[in-house]
């Protein structure tokens, strides 16, 4: 069975809406304060937004928007999504560390 666009979009948005509902509330998924559940939802929220960027920009979803480009805008986030050239043998190593 091949589903379509619509039809995914239509089942994660009942996820997305949940989350909405809660965010409506808090800040963060389940409170005031940032918890693991945030920092794992947080790739797939990210890649439904990118899957159909105009729908989702024009989405209803103001509390998710908020909580995701909150994580977007981070120095942070920015930090660890640095892209590095694939390492190969011979190469420098490159160390990761928290500053």
């Amino acid at each position: 069975m091949k589903l379509n666009l619509d039809e995914c979009r239509q089942a994660c948005e009942l996820h997305i809406h949940a989350l909405e509902q809660r965010l409506s509330e808090h800040a963060y998924i389940f409170g005031e304060h940032e918890t693991l559940a945030d920092i794992a939802i947080l790739p797939f929220i990210r890649q439904f937004a990118k899957v159909e960027r105009k729908w989702y920009v024009q989405s209803s979803y103001v509390n998710v928007k908020r909580w995701l480009n909150k994580y977007l805008q981070s120095s942070m986030f920015n930090k660890v999504m640095t892209q590095y050239p694939v390492w190969q043998e011979g190469n420098e190593v490159v160390v990761f560390c928290a500053e």
